[in-house]
């Protein structure tokens, strides 16, 4: 089996990340882009429409970044939460629109379990027959 390759969405807060990582654990893209408000925190509506207008910027940017085609990817994750509201539609809603818009599985990941996985690595044994998406995701993190 080739190397896969996902395209992961993180809207979770302030910030809008779009990774790109293989199955071979390598990470090609990791583009942030941070919403800052003019005081105070973070206001989820305000942060959720900095997402909305950054999401196709930030998506062409990652894939800039990762030397690759949108047809290179092979699955669409995005964090399903925990997180704010608004910001998390925004993320789920972008991914959701890419996968259908280009046939690709479309995975809904657990920000703190990938969290916790990525802080072990020498448990990320992964192999090239995972079939299982969440697994594959979770694993390829590291």
């Amino acid at each position: 089996m080739s190397d896969l390759i996902s395209l992961g969405i993180e809207s979770t807060a302030d910030n809008l990340g779009i990774g790109i990582v293989s199955s071979e654990h390598e990470v090609l893209a990791n583009y942030v882009k941070v919403h800052v408000p003019p005081e105070g925190g973070i206001h989820p509506r305000e942060a959720a429409r900095h997402h909305s207008e950054n999401m196709g910027k930030a998506i062409k940017t990652a894939l800039e970044q990762a030397e690759i085609n949108m047809k290179d990817v092979d699955i669409i994750s995005f964090a399903q939460g925990p997180g704010l509201g608004p910001c998390l539609r925004t993320g789920a809603t972008g991914a959701r629109a890419l996968a259908t818009y280009l046939d690709k599985p479309l995975v809904g990941v657990n920000h703190c379990v990938v969290f916790c996985a990525c802080s072990h690595p020498a448990d990320l044994n992964v192999s090239h027959t995972v079939i299982d998406p969440h697994q594959w995701l979770t694993k390829v993190c590291g």
